[in-house]
């Protein structure tokens, strides 16, 4: 069964600032190509994948090959389980309140030959069978749309196994992209909470979990500004400049290495913590 209201921890007042309508018309929950992620290609256009590849490594490599278990939290439209499944040998499951982005999440590992149980249900709501039962949980850009991010983590850790890793990714909306966020869809920017590095950093550990990493990811990149369903062509232009000032970028990186990463510039925060045993 799916969740009809948008998530909400019905203990508290955390509520989830997109809504079910705005997940249910984002362009991975529409339509996708069915193709996975994948760090292969190389060049500039694969120097961003290049990056999430060698961190996914770092932070995955004592589960590879063990036939542990991943839950991708908010999986609606995923390229990552497929990923997650070759790369790393995990059993995979996803789940998400988006009808369409989980038909979507299921079509893309069944056309990959990858199987998967995806759950249709409210994060808050979950199946009990689903609690501590995985190994690994990550979860891309969903902690920050919720109002108590340290109570959203905390439910997210109960998916865990006791010495299970937790992969969560935000977008760094303190910092350029942040503005580009805020000038070119004012309407999306306002369904995110905006998290500095130390909060997001305290929030995973009031949350019960144990830092393992944490920090910003890549120098910069433009694309992950998102401007919602049909914008105008003048903010289309925009982004599209932006988008190129990203490539010119990475091709000086390509050429003379990684700038580092940084509070202004760079687009995503990362953290990963474990559950204690």
């Amino acid at each position: 069964m799916c969740a009809i209201a948008p998530y909400m921890d019905s203990t508290s007042n955390n509520q989830d600032k997109a809504g079910k309508t705005y997940w249910n018309t984002t362009e991975r929950n529409q339509e996708i190509d069915m193709r996975p992620f994948s760090p292969k290609g190389g060049g500039i256009r694969g120097f961003g994948k290049s990056a999430w590849h060698k961190a996914f490594h770092t932070a995955l490599a004592e589960f590879a090959g063990g036939g542990k278990k991943l839950l991708e939290l908010g999986c609606g439209g995923s390229a990552f389980l497929p990923y997650f499944s070759r790369e790393f040998g995990l059993q995979v499951d996803g789940i998400d309140y988006s009808e369409r982005g989980c038909e979507l999440a299921r079509q893309m590992c069944q056309v990959n030959g990858v199987n998967t149980q995806v759950v249709c249900s409210d994060f808050f709501q979950a199946p009990p069978e689903m609690l501590e039962a995985y190994d690994v949980v990550a979860s891309f850009g969903v902690v920050e749309h919720f109002t108590d991010t340290e109570k959203t983590l905390a439910q997210f850790a109960k998916f865990l196994r006791p010495g299970g890793v937790m992969i969560t990714t935000v977008p760094n909306l303190d910092g350029l992209v942040g503005l580009a966020q805020r000038a070119l869809a004012s309407d999306i920017f306002v369904k995110h909470v905006v998290l500095k590095s130390n909060v997001f950093r305290r929030a995973h550990e009031n949350a019960g979990l144990a830092i393992v990493q944490c920090g910003y990811l890549l120098f910069t990149n433009f694309g992950v500004v998102n401007l919602g369903v049909d914008p105008p062509l003048p903010k289309k232009v925009a982004l599209s400049a932006l988008k190129a000032a990203t490539g010119l970028v990475w091709a000086l990186e390509f050429m003379v290495g990684a700038l580092p990463p940084n509070r202004i510039s760079s687009p995503y925060l990362l953290c990963v913590s474990r559950k204690p045993d």
